[in-house]
C-alpha cells in the first residue's frame, strides 16, 4: 500500500483530479501460450434445463448450465477502474472495510454499472480491502463508506468517489474521454457453458439427443458393448431398448462416435465395428466389421482409423495438383473460409499442426490437449477452436477456446473447468455446440455434456 495523504495533511476534505489521459496498464501477451488475466463478473442469464437421470447433492444440478467467469473491462476502462481504486485506497487508510453505494446519472445502463462495480470490488480487493453490504442504519468504527457517482459531460465521463468516515470526508475523481462506442467497454471475450444432460455410472463414449416423432424426448447412447435408447416418459427417463455390439479389438481407452445421418438414422463406429441403424420409433441396429476401418472426420472425408491405437492415421490427399501429407492425429477441426480451406490435426505428441491448402503446414502449436473440436461464436465471424488440457486421465480437466487468424493461435475467455479427465469432445450438427464426454474424479460417474459459445458482451 503507498502512503497516505493523510499522513502529511490534516484529516479535511481532499480533492483528486485526474489530469489527461490515463497512463494505460500493460496488456497481456496475445499468444497461443498466454494465460487469460481473471475476469469480473456481470450479469448472465441462464435457462434452467430439464435434470437427467441422476443428480447428486454435492455436484452442480445436471442441466444447470456451468459457466466461465465472464469477461474483463477493455483497456479504457479497465484504467479508469484501476485509478478509481487507487484513489479510495489511499483515502482510506488505515481503515480495511468498505461500504460502496452507487449512483448513475450517465448514460451508461444498470448492465455496465454492475460491470464496473464487479471490477472495482476486484481491484479493492488486490489492495487488500474488503467490500461489505451496506447498512444504512448501522454504524461501524472501522468502516469507511465509499458513494459513487457517475456522470458525464461533452467531453467525456466523470466518476466521483466521496469517501467518509465519521465526519471526515475525501472526495477523488477520474474523469476519462468516451470511447468511439460503448461496446467497447468489455473487450470481446467468448464465455463457454456447460450444461450436464446426463449422469451414470457405466462408461460412455458418445451420446445424441433427439426428439420422436410422437415429441417425446430420446438420448441414444453408445457404450463399449451396446448401443442403448432411453425415452423422457412424463417426468423420468426409462430405457426402451438395447442393441449389443460385439467389439472386433479390445483397447483399455475406447473411442466411439455417432454420426446423425437423414432422418432419425445414425452410424455408430466403435473398436473395429460400425452399427447402422436408426432410433425412432424404436432402435435397430445392425452392426459388423468396419471392413476399410475408416472413419467419418469432421471435414465429412473418411479417414482410416487404427482402432488399436485408438487414433486417425496420416493420409496423403490432393488439392489440384498439391499433395498434403496429413500427420497421424487423434482429433481434427475443419474451417471453411470462403475458397479457403483449413485444418487443423491434434497429434498424440500435444502438437497441433495448421494446414491452409498449402504442402507444407504454415504453423503448429505446443502443448494442446488432444481432443479439438470447431466451434461458431455468433459475434465473431473468425475461427475459433476448442481445445482440452494436457492433463492424464486422473486429473481434471478443461476447455479452452482458441481463436485462429493469420496462422496464430490466441487463447480467448477463460477455460471451463471440469472435475475430471475428458474423454470425448465431438462437434454437434450446427457446429454452435460440442459433445463432451467426462468422468468425474470426486463421485467416479460419468457425465454426458453439451458445452456452447455464448458472447461476453
Amino acid at each position: 500500500m503507498r502512503p497516505s495523504l493523510r499522513d502529511s495533511l490534516p484529516w479535511r476534505a481532499i480533492v483528486l483530479i485526474l489530469v489527461g489521459a490515463i497512463v494505460p496498464r500493460p496488456a497481456f501477451p496475445q499468444s497461443k501460450n498466454s494465460q487469460p488475466r481473471q475476469q469480473v463478473q456481470s450479469p448472465l442469464i441462464q435457462a434452467q434445463a430439464n435434470a437427467p437421470l441422476i443428480a447428486k447433492p454435492d455436484q452442480p444440478s445436471p442441466g444447470q448450465p456451468q459457466s466461465q467467469t465472464p469477461p474483463s473491462l477493455s483497456g479504457q476502462w479497465n484504467d479508469a477502474v484501476h485509478a478509481l481504486a487507487d484513489k479510495i485506497a489511499v483515502a482510506a487508510h488505515p481503515f480495511r472495510t468498505l461500504t460502496v453505494e452507487m449512483k448513475n446519472i450517465s448514460t451508461l445502463n444498470a448492465a455496465d454499472i454492475a460491470l464496473i462495480r464487479a471490477a472495482l470490488v476486484e481491484e479493492l480487493e488486490r489492495e487488500n480491502l474488503h467490500v461489505i453490504a451496506a447498512e444504512p442504519t448501522a454504524v461501524l468504527n472501522d468502516t469507511s463508506r465509499v458513494h459513487l457517482t457517475f456522470s458525464e459531460n461533452v467531453n467525456g465521463y466523470l466518476w466521483v468517489a466521496e469517501i467518509q468516515h465519521g465526519d471526515d470526508r475525501a472526495v477523488d475523481m477520474v474523469p476519462f474521454r468516451k470511447p468511439d462506442i460503448l461496446s467497447s467497454m468489455m473487450a470481446f471475450a467468448p464465455l463457454l457453458q456447460r450444461k450436464v444432460v446426463w449422469i451414470q455410472a457405466a462408461p460412455i463414449l458418445d451420446f445424441a439427443q433427439r426428439t420422436g416423432s410422437d415429441g417425446s424426448k430420446r438420448m441414444v447412447f453408445l457404450e463399449p458393448a451396446r448401443i442403448r435408447l432411453e425415452r423422457m416418459n412424463v417426468h423420468s427417463w426409462q430405457q426402451e431398448s438395447a442393441q449389443p455390439i460385439s467389439p472386433m479389438y479390445v483397447s483399455r481407452d475406447l473411442r466411439g462416435r455417432l454420426v446423425a445421418g437423414a432422418a432419425n438414422e445414425f452410424k455408430a463406429y466403435v473398436a473395429g465395428t460400425v452399427c447402422t441403424g436408426s432410433w425412432d420409433p424404436g432402435l435397430i441396429a445392425e452392426c459388423k466389421e468396419n471392413a476399410k476401418q475408416e472413419w467419418p472426420n469432421v471435414d465429412g472425408m473418411m479417414w482410416p482409423y487404427l482402432p488399436s491405437r485408438n487414433m486417425f492415421l496420416g493420409a496423403t490427399t490432393y488439392s489440384g495438383s498439391i499433395a498434403f501429407k496429413t500427420p497421424s492425429f487423434f482429433s481434427a477441426a475443419f474451417f471453411e473460409d470462403g475458397n479457403n480451406s483449413r485444418r487443423l490435426f491434434a497429434e498424440p505428441n500435444g502438437t497441433a499442426e495448421l494446414f491452409n491448402d498449402v504442402a507444407t503446414p504454415p504453423a503448429a502449436f505446443a502443448d494442446w490437449g488432444s481432443d479439438i473440436a470447431s466451434i461458431e461464436i455468433s459475434c465473431d465471424s473468425n475461427w475459433h477452436v476448442l481445445v482440452t488440457g494436457t492433463g492424464d486421465w486422473r486429473q481434471p480437466d478443461q476447455v479452452q477456446i482458441y481463436e485462429i487468424v493469420d496462422n496464430q493461435a490466441t487463447a480467448v475467455g477463460q477455460p471451463l473447468l471440469f472435475p475430471g479427465p475428458i474423454l470425448a469432445l465431438w462437434p454437434a450438427d450446427d457446429g454452435k455446440s460440442a459433445r463432451v464426454v467426462s468422468r468425474n474424479l470426486k463421485t467416479g460417474m460419468y457425465e454426458a455434456s453439451i458445452v456452447a459459445a455464448t458472447c461476453g458482451n
